[in-house]
């Protein structure tokens, strides 16, 4: 099955490590202040984040030519690292946890699949293919908000409130650590 065939829900993440970011570094890439993005507990870092994802979603799919969108796109692919690696360490785990395995290892197979479509978009602008990139753009942006709806909605309201006060305060500290980890390199 290739990428192009996956469900938009198996391409949603909000989370996200490409090789784009990879190959950038969060240093040179991050969004300026992050303190904004680690305020709360776990789960108004996340709501947050989700934001800021969003607006770099924008200014990836506004900028007025390659160069500056590929810039752009490395920001959110940075970003999106930064919000994955720290929702599969502190997160997803309470999910399973908490009873909803199979939720869990939908998130993480999202999580996985927003990576591929970052690196085809990274591929795209490398290759001069801006069409194909604002396509495919469009493609993990229509994910990912379908991903943040669910877990902003569904998901994360519900673990929070299975979760016993002692959990939600180890979330939130792995979290907060997983995340300022990566975005500072």
């Amino acid at each position: 099955m290739s990428a192009d065939t996956l469900s938009r829900r198996a391409l949603g993440l909000v989370a996200v490590t490409t090789a784009a970011a990879a190959a950038v570094g969060p240093a040179m890439a991050q969004p300026a202040d992050i303190g904004p993005l680690t305020a709360g507990n776990w789960f108004d870092e996340i709501k947050a984040q989700h934001r800021e994802i969003a607006r770099l979603f924008q200014a990836a799919m506004s900028a007025p030519d390659v160069p500056g969108r590929r810039r752009e796109v490395k920001r959110l692919a940075t970003l999106l690292t930064g919000h994955s690696i720290a929702e599969e360490v502190a997160v997803y785990p309470g999910v399973y946890i908490e009873g909803d395995q199979q939720g869990a290892l939908e998130l993480y197979k999202e999580q996985q699949m927003a990576k591929i479509m970052l690196a085809r978009i990274d591929d795209a602008l490398a290759m001069n293919h801006p069409d194909e990139a604002i396509q495919l753009l469009g493609q993990l942006q229509s994910a990912v908000q379908a991903h943040v709806h669910e877990e902003e909605d569904e998901r994360f309201p519900a673990l929070m409130s299975k979760a016993d006060a002692a959990m939600n305060d180890k979330m939130t500290r792995d979290f907060r650590m997983s995340f300022t980890r990566y975005m500072n390199g």
